[in-house]
């Protein structure tokens, strides 16, 4: 999406283009490192499954059986 197109996104986003809005509010904006990036994720991760509660066969097919951020 052109945020310059739009005041209200271009107010909210600025210079922090491109970004990736994620699950639970978090985001991921130019410059983040590829720790930021994991961290953001597992975030999301871990707000999806507090939604969805036991059911996590949707997870494991996302992530594997392991889960994010592991080795």
């Amino acid at each position: 999406m052109d945020v310059d197109t739009d005041p209200e996104l271009r107010q909210r986003y600025g210079d922090r283009v491109p970004c990736v809005e994620l699950p639970g509010g978090g985001s991921i904006a130019a410059g983040a490192t590829a720790r930021d990036v994991d961290d953001a994720f597992a975030r999301a991760a871990a707000f999806l499954l507090r939604l969805e509660g036991t059911d996590r066969t949707w997870f494991r097919r996302l992530f594997g059986r392991r889960g994010p951020g592991t080795a």
